[in-house]
């Protein structure tokens, strides 16, 4: 059975080889191995934000080189919509960041999934307090129930499988920037490049 993976990062290593950090359904954040190849089709699959689906090699290694891999068949391609591909690399980099080696976390992979596919099908707000509170929630580190958001947004957050209190108009709106210093403060993030290209 194949293995199905999201490539959050892509190290160059030497001519050759790069390394990914690969977020996958069963193992959580595993780094692999892959040869640069010749290929101009090939070549364009190990790049950060691609689906792939792959077999992990049965020969133990410190870190497994994949020889064989292709994009994932179940996920959609993003049509490349200028807002939606700086919301995207917000979120491959707060998963890469939060994220530990090796540890699975039940519901991560699924949780990016389902908003993948709602950026996809241009079902997303353009508010970048989506994927952080869905993700957060999925990790353990909020509690979306004590939130104030806008109708739209809890309405979008509620289509990932996220359960949000109705919006009072008494209380003051929860803002992304407080959601996000928690969630830096949380996993001690000094600096989020796609912050700049978000606003």
């Amino acid at each position: 059975m194949p293995t199905r993976g999201l490539i959050l990062r892509v190290i160059p290593y030497s001519d050759n080889l790069r390394i990914i950090r690969c977020l996958t359904d069963k193992a959580g954040l595993q780094s692999f191995g892959v040869r640069a190849s010749k290929n101009k089709r090939s070549s364009g699959l190990v790049q950060t934000g691609t689906f792939i689906e792959f077999e992990i090699p049965s020969r133990p290694s410190k870190l497994p080189t994949l020889s064989d891999y292709r994009i994932d068949p179940t996920m959609n391609q993003l049509v490349h919509l200028p807002h939606q591909s700086a919301l995207w690399f917000f979120v491959l980099e707060i998963t890469s960041k939060s994220a530990a080696e090796g540890l699975h976390i039940p519901g991560l992979r699924e949780t990016i999934d389902r908003y993948y596919n709602l950026l996809c099908a241009q079902q997303a707000t353009d508010d970048p307090i989506v994927p952080l509170l869905a993700i957060s929630n999925t990790l353990g580190i909020m509690d979306p129930i004590s939130l104030n958001l806008q109708p739209e947004i809890g309405r979008t957050v509620q289509k990932l499988g996220v359960s949000v209190s109705e919006f009072r108009p008494d209380l003051e709106e929860t803002q992304f920037t407080v959601l996000l210093k928690q969630f830096q403060t949380h996993f001690s993030i000094t600096r989020l490049d796609s912050i700049d290209i978000l606003f």
